[in-house]
């Protein structure tokens, strides 16, 4: 078990099924379950089960994380005002986005210190593995770009086909975000967890170069204004981002979201 996540996953989440929706209303959280838009026959849903069986038992931590991400990024299409579809697209794709590290070694997965950069073309290969690794799913065309671009840049600089700006699918690109905010703010074996404002901080930083600006932004007002955000404490105003002191962050540092 890595540092950090020692938790047992919650009953609730032993067995989830893909298409997850979410509200942030009172009595709905990541348990509320809906059926996949595309695909409901008994051979996808255990078929989909397995695959995240096997990353609980490969990486939990991973799993609590691509959870979260799922969370997050389906409350993010909601704020947004996207349609139903587009949340169960989200909810599916982004329990398994990042499915593709159980190909990855211990050795570079749980590395606590800076990745050389042979070892940061290994980790790199995580979303083309995961593409690999859902194709008998057969997913929709979205849910796979989501698992194959979460690391796309809006500068172009991501990975694994370099795409840039609205080349990257809206979804992919609401992903991104979720997926690096949560990464930010939790544990990794590499750096202990960003403070809100600090993530949101970073995020602001991005905007433009890493993640699409108005997204970016949109994001940055949803956690700063919403209700669901009362018990972060450290979750500044939008204001007071723009006078936050937090310095670009230098690019031989050890990675900030793997």
């Amino acid at each position: 078990m890595i540092p950090g996540h020692t938790n047992p996953l919650p009953p609730a989440l032993s067995e989830v099924q893909p298409g997850l929706s979410f509200s942030l209303s009172a009595g709905q959280h990541l348990e509320d379950i809906f059926t996949d838009p595309f695909q409901s026959t008994s051979n996808f849903q255990e078929s989909f089960q397995a695959l995240l069986r096997t990353l609980t038992a490969r990486d939990p931590a991973t799993r609590h994380h691509c959870h979260r991400v799922t969370q997050q990024a389906c409350r993010f299409a909601r704020f947004l005002g996207l349609p139903e579809k587009d949340l169960k697209i989200l909810g599916t794709a982004n329990l398994l986005h990042d499915i593709g590290k159980i190909g990855i070694s211990d050795a570079i997965l749980f590395k606590p210190s800076r990745l050389t950069a042979e070892e940061r073309l290994i980790i790199e290969t995580h979303t083309l593995i995961g593409e690999k690794l859902v194709e008998h799913l057969e997913l929709h065309p979205e849910e796979t770009n989501i698992i194959l671009f979460h690391h796309e840049r809006w500068d172009g600089k991501g990975y694994p086909q370099g795409l840039g700006e609205e080349e990257i699918p809206l979804l992919s690109r609401i992903s991104a975000l979720a997926d690096v905010f949560d990464a930010l703010t939790s544990h990794r074996p590499y750096r202990s967890p960003f403070p809100v404002r600090k993530a949101l901080g970073e995020i602001q930083l991005q905007a433009g170069k890493q993640f699409d600006p108005h997204l970016a932004q949109q994001f940055i007002h949803m956690v700063t204004s919403c209700p669901h955000n009362a018990s972060h404490p450290s979750a500044p105003h939008p204001a007071h981002l723009r006078k936050s002191r937090i310095r670009a962050r230098d690019t031989s540092s050890p990675m900030l979201s793997r």
